[in-house]
């Protein structure tokens, strides 16, 4: 009875909606609940934008979710391309292409309006594959789809935040096991710098804290760092199957 009462309940709230303001706001209402998908393609572009390119980014998002019919998103169809492509303004250079899902918000690309219609047009309506190059790199890949990940919005503000390591995001992503481990010299290979020096004297740096900007991208796509070992330089991540509780978490070591 408490089930039925329930979806009575939702029911009526929404029908109260739609009688009061219409079908759109009913619209906007599913929109704020909605959760992303976020394509290896989109994460690559986004990695390449400039810092006050993915702030801008951000907000246009932020405000498709609350009104997608707002001027100045520019929300209109590629009408050249399949799968009911979508394309939102950033600014007047700049264009997110989105697909729309029942529950979900897919994000295939960011880029300049050239880049990202020639990216429509391209676009196959399959899941980008991992790269040759990280293949090559760490040889953890499979030619098998990885399992698709919904963020809710607040871990992609976290993710796409901490841009430095949306590399780090991206190939966790691309995961088929529930749990990988890499050496220090892969992770400062894949950011293509050194990590900081805290990051190998002190496992705080490896905390799974959203608060940190490096935990933000393993957290965001449902990873959490499970051990440390500092003596032989390694780091194990785990698969966080319940993002909800995603948190302060204590870490092991390797050697324990």
């Amino acid at each position: 009875m408490g089930i039925v009462r329930t979806l009575a309940n939702l029911y009526s709230q929404n029908r109260r909606v739609y009688e009061m303001q219409g079908p759109n706001a009913l619209r906007s209402s599913t929109m704020l609940s909605a959760t992303f998908v976020l394509h290896d393609s989109f994460l690559e572009s986004a990695y390449l934008l400039p810092k006050d390119g993915i702030r801008k980014v951000l907000k246009a998002l932020n405000l498709f979710r609350h009104d997608r019919r707002h001027s100045s998103l520019n929300f209109e169809s590629l009408h050249r391309a399949s799968n009911s492509l979508k394309s939102i303004a950033v600014n007047n250079n700049c264009s997110i292409i989105l697909r729309e899902g029942k529950n979900a918000i897919e994000l295939l690309y960011v880029g300049t309006y050239e880049r990202a219609n020639r990216f429509g047009k391209n676009f196959a309506g399959v899941r980008v594959q991992p790269t040759k190059q990280k293949r090559n790199a760490f040889s953890l890949m499979s030619p098998r789809n990885p399992p698709q990940t919904q963020l809710r919005w607040t871990y992609v503000q976290g993710l796409l935040r901490a841009r430095q390591y949306l590399p780090v995001a991206r190939l966790l992503l691309s995961q088929i096991d529930n749990s990988v481990e890499f050496t220090f010299s892969q992770f400062e290979s894949l950011l293509e710098g050194p990590l900081p020096r805290s990051a190998g004297l002190y496992r705080s740096w490896w905390t799974n804290f959203a608060g940190h900007v490096q935990a933000s991208a393993w957290l965001a796509v449902g990873w959490k760092v499970s051990a440390v070992d500092f003596s032989h330089k390694k780091v194990a991540f785990t698969r966080h199957v319940d993002s909800r509780r995603i948190g302060k978490t204590k870490i092991q070591s390797l050697e324990e």
